[in-house]
């Protein structure tokens, strides 16, 4: 299964991140946070997926 949006979710949830320090704190944040976009998205895909085919 592809889906374009994956991509664009992943590359929103990185630029949004303002996390401030040193460099592995803010590689960790923005890590974090696509971790976090990318379950909202899978939730939302399941839901999706289960209403198609009913």
């Amino acid at each position: 299964m592809e889906d374009k949006s994956f991509r664009e979710i992943v590359e929103k949830a990185w630029q949004e991140c303002s996390a401030q320090g040193w460099g592995a704190y803010i590689l960790k944040e923005k890590l974090k946070e696509v971790k976090r976009k990318v379950k909202e998205w899978k939730v939302a895909a399941e839901i999706n997926h289960k209403m198609e085919l009913q």
